[in-house]
Order: C-alpha cells, then structure tokens, then sequence
C-alpha cells in the first residue's frame, strides 16, 4: 500500500512541531519554536474560549501560512473534529461577499479575522452581494491577528446588522 514503507516517528509533548514566523505587526519580526505541548495548550485554549463545539462551522480565508490562518482555519478544527469551510485569500480580498453566502450556505458559526478584514467588508459588501443572505448562524466574529480597532468592529456590526449579525 502506498505509504507503508514511510517511516514512523515518534515525538514527545516537548518536541518541534513548526517554527512560527512572526509578521512583526506589534513588534519585531521572529522566528518562534513551537513544540507539540505549546500547540495543544493553545488549541485548547481556543477551543474552550470559543466554547467550541462538534456543532461548529468554521469558516476561514486567511492563508495558511498566516498562524491564525494554520491554527484557527486548519489546525483547530482538524484536532476538534469540526467542520471548516476553506476559502482562498485571494479570491476573498476579490469577492469578500463570498463569506457571507458560505456562512449562509454551510450555516457557518465562527469566524476569526484581522482587524483590516472588517474594514474591507464594509467597504466592498454591496446590497446586491447579500440579498437574501442571512448570517444569523453565527456565533462569532472574532477580531485578532493584528491590533484590533472598535471603530472598525463597531462600523462591521452596524452595516451588517440587518443581514443578522448580533453584538
């Protein structure tokens, strides 16, 4: 069978699992060891701050080479068994409408996004995007990844509040 002559590996809790680059948006950028017991803790860090449930949907945009992108987008919901529905980053900055009918189509609950995103939403969202389009599955949106702003939250929930998005 394909894959049975690939070697098996063993690793410990205190072992590499990635080195994690950091962008430098509050900071100096860096290069950030993590090992497999700093990966659990901060997924079941996540998990029980998003009150992460097997009923979750999860939607992402955010490249996977991006930590919140790999951890919230990919890593988490592999590790939790919960549904994700992946979109491309690119094809999002193009068409960011494109979320909200996969949070209408797949009943999506949990969005983590940078501050810039809610803005962007905001800005290219028209009324003619989301006719139809109901948002009210979701849970969350969760701002973080860069320096988060309330204006741009605050602007986010009040253009969008009719389509079902809740404070």
């Amino acid at each position: 069978h394909p894959g049975d002559d690939l070697p098996v590996t063993r690793v410990g809790p205190g072992d590499l699992a990635y080195l994690q680059t950091s962008s430098g948006t509050t900071g100096n950028q860096r290069c950030i060891p993590t090992t497999h017991r700093m990966l659990l803790k901060q997924l079941a860090s996540y998990a029980r701050r998003m009150e992460l449930t097997s009923g979750d949907v999860i939607l992402n945009w955010m490249p996977l080479h991006h930590d919140g992108g790999l951890l919230l987008g990919a890593i988490l919901p592999f590790v939790c068994a919960v549904p994700v529905v992946l979109m491309s980053p690119l094809d999002w900055v193009r068409h960011p409408a494109m979320l909200f009918k996969a949070i209408d189509t797949y009943r999506g609950t949990l969005c983590t996004m940078p501050n810039f995103a809610f803005s962007h939403l905001v800005r290219r969202v028209r009324e003619r995007d989301v006719e139809g389009i109901s948002l009210s599955s979701m849970r969350a949106f969760m701002n973080g990844s860069e320096r988060v702003y309330h204006t741009s939250f605050d602007r986010f929930l009040e253009r969008f509040a009719p389509l079902g998005v809740m404070t």
